[in-house]
């Protein structure tokens, strides 16, 4: 129960996380995931060199 009440706290709260990937082309892309009450509100997407 108490892992449930939070999980719930962490929705309310602005956090984010990034993910890495590597495209068709073989760049490596990095995205930066910013989300508040569990729904992203800005993604911003970068071409590591």
């Amino acid at each position: 129960m108490f892992s449930k009440i939070k999980w719930n706290l962490k929705q309310l709260l602005p956090f984010k996380y990034h993910t890495v990937h590597r495209t068709m082309s073989g760049q490596k892309k990095v995205t930066i995931w910013r989300m508040w009450m569990g729904r992203v509100f800005n993604s911003e997407q970068y071409t590591v060199k």
